[in-house]
């Protein structure tokens, strides 16, 4: 019996030596991932504002006064006649049994 509480009492503190060191290495691992998550979510907030700043500018180039400003200085003018077609009135053949 005194064989085993010597066993006991030697291999118990290196146990415990051996889980401390593992949870400072797991520890340490942990907060090197803390620190990349960190970096990432850096990146997509910044991704994000440039996302907000590109849609913002294509919907500004976009806008139709954009787009006749563009078309004025480019030399179309605006048509002042317009054509309408009536109820009576058919753009397309229509289909007629034969």
């Amino acid at each position: 019996m005194k064989y085993l509480g010597t066993i006991f009492s030697i291999t118990l503190p290196i146990i415990a030596v051996v889980l401390g060191v593992c949870q400072i290495i797991y520890t340490n691992e942990l907060a090197s991932v803390g620190s990349s998550l960190a970096s990432y979510d850096t990146k997509i907030e910044q991704l994000t504002t440039e996302n907000a700043t590109i849609t913002q500018k294509v919907a500004s180039m976009s806008s139709l006064l954009s787009v006749q400003e563009k078309a004025v200085a480019m030399g179309f003018v605006e048509t002042k006649k317009y054509l309408t077609i009536g109820e009576d009135q058919f753009p397309v053949a229509l289909n007629t049994s034969r």
